[in-house]
């Protein structure tokens, strides 16, 4: 979160371009880039001095206000937040969907001019829920220590697209409900996830339906128990030996076994795209009603597969990642199964 410190040198910042600089900002505040048709008058003028003070270099000085409150007033005192101040400057515009609004104020979002994806904080209160998962905000941010990103000055979202449906009259109750599962599901799987994720932590963000599914596959009754305690009870089943006996009796498809054979080779972790290219991956939202068939869909339901969105240093990728609670009897599996075939093949050319 944004320090005490933070805030009041920034406070103190506008207090200063105001007192030193007015008749400056009076006189280039036309150049801000950044005034939408229609904004109201207040949020105009505070996206002018929000713009003047990072980024109007001033005739008079060479400098902007920014680089010259903080040369004088934060450096001296405190030089690891000067820096990050400075940060400001370098801004990035644009429009940007939020692929996850899990974890408020921070909001995993992607550039649509470049496609690059980074983590960024939001001023904005979040129990007021400005944004969600699938909108699309229109402004700018700015880089903020190493890892993240800051929004700054007002942002705007883009009409959703079933308002838009709504206002024209265009949508019908099936395409409303299409669009409404294909965004639930995007939100489902944007989820952050690492090499070491566990299925216990990424079950607390599935939607009811999914976890549902998951307890009726293992035979897990649902009737009166809550969230935590079906996802509890699916991982201690899944933690018991059932992954095990689940492979050995051949329950899965070929095209399944195949796909954990792969993710099992490639150290658990494989970038969804090289997975959904060779294997079959449709999904719905109600798994408890309509259990997905596809090859990667039934290793999801099963909990031997989640879906999300892991960081590298540019950016965040779709990726399958097997869970670490399976991974033990999953390897037993195959190696078990790789020692057979040799054995197998031994006696076959030992005749």
């Amino acid at each position: 979160m944004i320090s005490e410190s933070e805030v009041e040198y920034t406070d103190r910042l506008y207090d200063y371009a105001m007192e030193k600089y007015e008749k400056e900002f009076q006189e280039y505040a036309g150049e801000c880039p950044d005034i939408m048709k229609g904004m109201e008058e207040e949020f105009a003028w505070r996206q002018r001095l929000s713009w003047f003070v990072a980024e109007k270099v001033l005739p008079s000085t060479g400098k902007t206000v920014l680089e010259e409150f903080v040369e004088r007033y934060v450096a001296p005192d405190e030089p690891a937040l000067a820096r990050r101040m400075l940060q400001m400057k370098e801004v990035i515009r644009g429009s940007f969907r939020v692929l996850d609004d899990s974890y408020l104020p921070y909001l995993v979002i992607e550039h649509l001019q470049t496609g690059n994806r980074c983590i960024a904080v939001s001023k904005v209160d979040p129990s007021k829920r400005f944004f969600k998962t699938g909108d699309v905000i229109n402004g700018r941010i700015h880089p903020w220590g190493d890892k993240f990103y800051m929004f700054n000055g007002i942002l705007t979202r883009s009409e959703r697209e079933e308002e838009a449906a709504r206002r024209l009259g265009l949508v019908s109750p099936e395409l409303m409900m299409e669009w409404l599962e294909k965004r639930e599901i995007q939100e489902s799987e944007s989820i952050l996830v690492n090499a070491g994720t566990r299925l216990r932590i990424v079950m607390k963000k599935y939607p009811s339906g999914w976890v549902d599914g998951m307890c009726a596959v293992l035979g897990i009754e649902v009737k009166g128990r809550v969230k935590r305690e079906k996802i509890r009870l699916v991982v201690s089943k899944l933690e018991s030996g059932h992954v095990e006996e689940l492979l050995r009796a051949k329950k899965l498809p070929e095209g399944s076994i195949e796909a954990l054979r792969l993710l099992f080779a490639s150290g658990w972790v494989l970038k969804y795209g090289v997975l959904a290219k060779q294997f079959s991956d449709e999904i719905g939202m109600w798994w408890n009603e309509k259990p997905p068939k596809s090859d990667i869909g039934l290793l999801r339901l099963h909990g031997l597969v989640v879906v999300g969105r892991m960081p590298s240093p540019r950016r965040l990728y779709k990726v399958a990642v097997v869970p670490a609670e399976v991974r033990a009897q999953i390897e037993r599996f195959f190696t078990s199964s790789e020692q057979e075939r040799g054995k197998h093949s031994d006696s076959q050319g030992s005749g």
